[in-house]
């Protein structure tokens, strides 16, 4: 009958979990500390001692503290777990439920000892408050590892922190917004500077732009000046050779004209001709 009360309790347990139910305001709050010997997934006694379940249950009551330190820091939750009877026990380790009885180890903070209630007090991170933790230690009167099951009640929440050790102050709470801040500042700094170096960038690349056409415009001018200036001086040179051969066949025609004023005019006419082929043959020569 109680292991079927167990499965039952277990599977509503399970169902709750599903999907995280629960609301908390960043701080440190207290809460009831259920203890089971019976895993509530599957209604089993894990570590084998089904011998006298019962003294395993009682056994599992008594060194389990009756309150936890549930702490909410930003998106992040931690428990603080406090064990009793730890002078007779050692090697102490936590799993962390991540679904249908599958568990994972955490490590833990010892936050705080207490000698004279035989205590320690365990702050381990946690992704559901409320959830099922798995714990194993080792009992030296009994010679032999224990396994057991506990989580908080989140019906019994309160803002009363008792004698814990508390991490999520009010200050640490009130620093929560200010990282936030600094990195929307941060962001917005590198975003401005990314654009102002993009800025420069394309200034830079339309300068060099306008440098290169600028450079390959006055190039081209200037081979036109060349070209031009080259064409022009050997086209003036061709008409001052030109002019200055007139002018020779004009001497030529004077001087014959002067000096032969007796001789029959075609006589002078044929000498002007003379001289004319004369100039023709010298200019044909020099394009051979």
């Amino acid at each position: 009958m109680k292991k079927l009360i167990t499965m039952v309790l277990g599977l509503m347990l399970c169902l709750s979990m599903a999907v995280p139910t629960f609301a908390m305001d960043n701080g440190a709050f207290t809460a009831y500390m259920n203890s089971d010997y019976y895993n509530p997934d599957t209604g089993n006694i894990d570590d084998g001692g089904t011998a006298n379940a019962a003294l395993g249950v009682g056994m599992c009551r008594s060194v389990t503290g009756e309150s936890v330190l549930v702490e909410k820091i930003g998106d992040d939750y931690y428990l603080t777990v406090r064990l009793l009877l730890q002078s007779n026990t050692k090697e102490v380790a936590f799993y962390n439920r991540v679904g249908f009885d599958s568990y994972v180890p955490v490590s833990y903070e010892i936050m705080t000892e207490n000698a004279a209630d035989d205590s320690v007090d365990y702050r381990i991170k946690v992704t559901d408050p409320f959830a099922p933790i798995k714990a194993t230690m080792y009992v030296t009167p009994m010679g032999r590892d224990v396994l057991w099951y506990m989580y908080a009640s989140e019906s019994t929440l309160s803002s009363n922190t008792g004698d814990f050790v508390v991490t999520a102050t009010a200050d640490v709470i009130a620093s929560l917004e200010q990282p936030v801040v600094v990195e929307t500042v941060e962001e917005a700094t590198v975003v401005a500077d990314v654009i102002a170096e993009a800025e420069e960038m394309t200034e830079a690349v339309e300068e060099i732009t306008e440098d290169a056409i600028e450079e390959d415009v006055e190039d081209v001018e200037e081979e036109i000046d060349e070209i031009t200036t080259e064409e022009a001086e050997e086209a003036l040179a061709e008409v001052t050779e030109e002019i200055e051969e007139v002018e020779e066949i004009e001497e030529v025609a004077v001087e014959a004209t002067e000096e032969s004023s007796a001789l029959p005019l075609a006589v002078a006419v044929v000498v002007v001709l003379a001289a004319i082929l004369i100039v023709c043959k010298k200019k044909l020569g020099g394009k051979k």
